[in-house]
């Protein structure tokens, strides 16, 4: 019996071990959860529950959405997936079912309780979909009781208080209370188009547009007026954000003359901007997210030790904290009161072996 327990101990350790090399955080880390195959779609139901999807270990292999509680530290429900989740919403999971014949059917509602909402005849993005302050629905129109067939040409939507703002037809459109809609902005130069816009919670909107090869940042105030921020430049790349404040990337096509750049605003009234260069030997990834409205979460390379460095960015303070380090990041979901990061993350030697932990920034 004792040999048994020591063995068990032993095992107890180093499986403890193996999974805190994962990731390393100064913040309490809470996990790991997952079985260590595909993880997909992690998403927060509220600030304590997520809900992801993840490969079977054992037969019958495929596909479980699985449902988290962090505070009760496990998994504690295992569902058949209706598709891919698209988007939550106070506990309401939407999720994308491709068809056999084709069109692309949308479920809606708790766990267990989905009905099909909608149904599109072209596939459905992440970001088409938008909701306001009071919980409605947008994909490329208003989705209610009424919805059945979805428009079908893509339309890139963001919500700022009760309004939604989408792209159409080279213009940035909003809706208004008495249904209708407006322009915000437009472009009449030739051949110009706009591929992509961010909007913060005050609905001042970053709009990203592209004209043979070159690239130009404009601020459309909430206020008033259209600013260039970044006037037209062939020599970067650009990725925007949004959330409580306004940010974007830029990539230099050549690195050997310039380097990366992430820059927000630190106010609108004279359109102050603050940007940081990474170090030497760090780059830039996608994950850019702002906390609050001088409070970005950056995840940058460090490729000298070939880790995923997570930075908290005080931006009014200039202050720059490493909140985690992991060699391998597939994954980051923030939770709704922005007080938890949930990663999907692994070593480069337990590549095949991902897992969800979750940095308490409280």
């Amino acid at each position: 019996m004792k040999n048994n327990l020591k063995i068990y101990l032993c095992l107890l350790v180093g499986f403890l071990s193996f999974q805190e090399q994962k990731i390393e955080s100064t913040f309490e880390i809470l996990g790991p959860w997952g079985q260590g195959l595909e993880i997909k779609d992690l998403n927060w139901l509220d600030n304590e529950n997520i809900v992801f999807l993840e490969e079977s270990p054992s037969p019958p292999f495929g596909e479980k959405v699985k449902f988290l509680n962090i505070n009760r530290n496990g998994i504690f429900s295992s569902l058949d997936p209706i598709g891919r989740i698209l988007k939550v919403n106070n506990g309401n999971i939407l999720w994308k079912q491709k068809t056999l014949a084709g069109p692309t059917v949308l479920w809606y509602g708790k766990s267990g309780k989905e009905k099909i909402l909608a149904e599109s005849q072209t596939d459905i993005k992440e970001d088409e979909i938008s909701l306001t302050e009071s919980g409605k629905l947008w994909i490329r129109g208003w989705v209610d009781d009424e919805t059945y067939l979805i428009d079908n040409d893509f339309k890139i939507s963001k919500n700022a208080h009760n309004n939604i703002y989408y792209l159409e037809e080279g213009k940035i459109k909003r809706t208004v209370e008495n249904g209708e809609i407006e322009t915000i902005y437009q472009n009449e130069e030739p051949f110009t188009k706009i591929s992509n816009f961010a909007i913060d919670k005050k609905a001042n909107i970053l709009i990203l547009e592209n004209k043979d090869g070159l690239s130009r940042l404009s601020l459309a105030k909430s206020n008033s007026g259209i600013d260039v921020v970044v006037d037209w430049t062939k020599e970067y790349t650009i990725g925007i954000y949004g959330g409580e404040n306004l940010g974007w990337r830029m990539n230099p096509k050549n690195m050997s003359s310039r380097k990366q750049q992430f820059c927000t605003f630190l106010n609108f009234v004279f359109i102050e901007k603050k940007c940081f260069t990474p170090t030497d030997s760090h780059f830039l990834q996608v994950y850019q997210w702002s906390l609050k409205e001088n409070l970005w979460i950056n995840s940058l390379i460090d490729v000298k030790a070939n880790q995923i460095n997570l930075i908290k960015w005080d931006v009014e303070n200039n202050k720059f904290q490493i909140i985690a380090k992991m060699d391998k990041l597939k994954s980051l979901s923030i939770s709704p009161d922005n007080k938890k990061i949930a990663v999907t993350s692994t070593t480069h030697k337990q590549h095949w072996n991902w897992d969800i932990f979750v940095l308490n920034l409280d």
